[in-house]
């Protein structure tokens, strides 16, 4: 008869049983006690859950494996081939907050049996991620605080790029679109049908960028801008104070001026799919380090005139403010509006 490979130990806890509270984002936080530990000599591998032993893995099971060398804290995703990957944790990248990202509090190490438990150093702790576009891993050491180490761990998912059909990558791309009938019969992005006049010869549509901002990290901005000619009414694109190309006047029967400007971003699934992050994969929270942004949004009416829209002026609109939002403020600083936007995307429930 063949020994079953995990084998389980009480009738309450059990591995595959799920918790009743979870965490959640600006919520409560919940914590569990888990533990992997070898009986010294079975050498099996039990599993803790709550100071509850749950049961054990037999030490056949690992011929190569007569202790540990490595030991290793953090999650995993799985996603089909070409598909998007699943958001880690809460769906949100390590800042160093407890309340924004999963993590481990006061992970330690057993050496032998006899030995105290020690929490490892900053020095003997690495960190790895497969795509820090996606997921990320923080460690810090609160020894000022409370004298115990923090592993925080997740991130977004999705594929960290624009429409990776689009491009075949994972990168993020400079993109632009247009339709005359919301895409029914009309219209593409880029140049990937008739439409866009190129004008530029080093900055087209589809070009990627090769800085992107990163929480916790650097910030890139760009200069974006779509202005009319008042001439040949054809609709100039920007990028960087170039201006690359334009999508002429007869394209747009129906679009003679902009009766309304917008600001933000688009996100795209097949239905029944999980929906990709947006932006950095964070909600807005004032704070342009977290979330993406645009900086000093600016207007040009009719006569050229160029002014910052007032408050009374702007109507925010999210199609699902469980998965992304949108903030405006004004900066008293450096005086100037910023419109922050974005969100982990998914399924916005279980």
């Amino acid at each position: 008869m063949q020994e079953p490979i995990f084998i389980r130990h009480g009738r309450k806890n059990f591995a595959g049983g799920y918790f009743p509270q979870v965490s959640t984002y600006g919520g409560p936080i919940y914590e569990a006690y888990l533990a992997i530990a070898q009986d010294p000599k079975t050498k099996n591998w039990w599993i803790r859950a709550g100071n509850v032993n749950i049961g054990y893995y037999p030490a056949a099971l690992f011929s190569n494996l007569g202790s540990a060398s490595i030991v290793g804290w953090g999650g995993r995703t799985k996603a089909k081939v070409g598909g998007l990957s699943p958001p880690m944790g809460s769906g949100h990248v390590p800042d160093g907050n407890r309340a924004h990202a999963s993590y481990f509090r006061s992970p330690k190490i057993n050496r032998a049996p006899g030995e105290p438990d020690y929490i490892p150093a900053n020095t003997r702790t690495g960190g790895f991620s497969d795509n820090t576009n996606c997921y990320g891993v923080y460690y810090y050491y609160k020894s000022d605080v409370s004298e115990e180490g923090v592993i925080q761990f997740g991130g977004p998912g999705g594929k960290c790029g624009i429409i990776p059909k689009l491009y075949g990558d994972a990168r993020t791309h400079f993109y632009t679109g247009w339709t005359s009938d919301d895409f029914q019969k009309t219209g593409c992005y880029n140049t990937k049908c008739r439409g866009f006049v190129q004008v530029d010869t080093k900055i087209f549509p589809g070009k990627y960028f090769a800085d992107i901002s990163k929480i916790g990290g650097p910030t890139y901005e760009t200069y974006m801008a779509i202005t009319q000619d008042p001439k040949t009414k054809n609709w100039w694109i920007s990028l960087g104070n170039v201006s690359i190309g334009y999508y002429p006047a007869t394209l747009f029967s129906n679009l003679g001026s902009a009766s309304i400007v917008g600001w933000g971003g688009r996100t795209r699934a097949n239905v029944g799919d999980l929906s990709p992050p947006m932006g950095s994969g964070h909600f807005p929270d004032g704070n342009k380090t977290h979330a993406s942004y645009f900086r000093s949004p600016k207007i040009q009416d009719a006569s050229r005139y160029v002014y910052e829209p007032d408050t009374y002026m702007i109507k925010v609109f999210s199609d699902n403010t469980n998965c992304y939002g949108f903030e405006g403020d004004f900066d008293k600083v450096q005086h100037e509006r910023i419109f922050q936007f974005g969100g982990p995307g998914g399924k916005c429930g279980i």
